[in-house]
C-alpha cells in the first residue's frame, strides 16, 4: 500500500493521509489537531469513524465515544 501525506499549502503542516489499499478507499487519516474550527473545519464537521494513536491523544481532545479506537497505528 502507498500512503500519501498531504500538507497545508500555506504553512506546511501535515493535514491528512490517504492509503491506496482497497480497505482505505474513500477514507482519510486526518491529524485531529488541524480540525480546530478556526477559519475552517472542526471535529463536528467531519464523519469520524475511528481514533488512531489513542495513547498519544492530547488531553484537550478527549475520547470520542462509540468509535473504533487503536492505541497505536502501524
Amino acid at each position: 500500500m502507498t500512503l500519501t501525506i498531504n500538507f497545508c499549502e500555506k504553512c506546511g503542516t501535515k493535514i491528512y493521509k490517504e492509503g491506496t489499499a482497497d480497505d482505505f478507499k474513500g477514507l482519510f487519516i486526518v491529524q485531529a489537531g488541524t480540525l480546530d474550527g478556526e477559519g475552517g473545519m472542526g471535529l463536528d464537521d467531519v464523519d469520524v469513524k475511528a481514533e488512531l494513536w489513542v495513547k498519544e491523544r492530547v488531553k484537550w481532545l478527549g475520547a470520542r465515544e462509540g468509535l473504533g479506537q487503536m492505541q497505536e497505528f502501524s
